[in-house]
């Protein structure tokens, strides 16, 4: 994982420039999904939800609705709601787990593939298309600096979550 960066640190002024080019990334990232569920006729809810759903389902890590909840940050009755509109949409369904019956999981479904098929394999190829123009030590740099700085926003995350920066006065 990269080394983090304190203010007064040498890569200070690197981070800054790097956090407002993460900013600008995940506003487009926003933007794109934004427009895929208007194409597909979900609301923004409800495609968060699929990409939950897509990302957990496909690393093996199925989400249960409770699950979903944690990470939507809704009640359980807006989830079952949510987890309803994808279902019927053909997007998820609701299986038994088969290491226990009593645990329902969240599965991706056809419609779901469809999507991904028609948005964001076509991003896919763009993307890598800019990995082809780097060194195999680049491209591996940039998968640690991005692995890294997912795992900065998820602590960071869940530290907010719990208001552990409530009282701190910004800097």
């Amino acid at each position: 994982m990269p080394p983090r960066t304190r203010p007064g640190t040498r890569r200070e002024g690197e981070a800054i420039e790097v956090g407002r080019l993460l900013r600008r990334l995940q506003a487009e990232g926003d933007r794109l999904n934004s427009a895929v569920a208007t194409r597909q006729g979900v609301n923004q809810t409800d495609m968060s939800a699929l990409m939950h759903i897509m990302e957990a389902d496909l690393a093996g890590q199925p989400l249960t609705p409770t699950g979903l909840q944690r990470v939507l940050g809704l009640s359980s009755g807006a989830t079952t709601s949510v987890i309803d509109r994808l279902e019927a949409a053909g997007h998820s369904r609701r299986e038994r787990d088969t290491t226990d019956r009593r645990r329902v999981i969240l599965r991706y479904d056809e419609g779901a593939r469809e999507v991904g098929q028609r948005y964001f394999v076509p991003l896919a190829r763009e993307i890598s298309e800019i990995l082809d123009g780097l060194s195999d030590d680049e491209a591996a740099t940039v998968h640690q600096f991005l692995a890294g700085v997912i795992e900065v926003y998820a602590s960071h995350s869940a530290r907010v979550g719990r208001g552990e920066h409530d009282a701190v006065p910004p800097a």
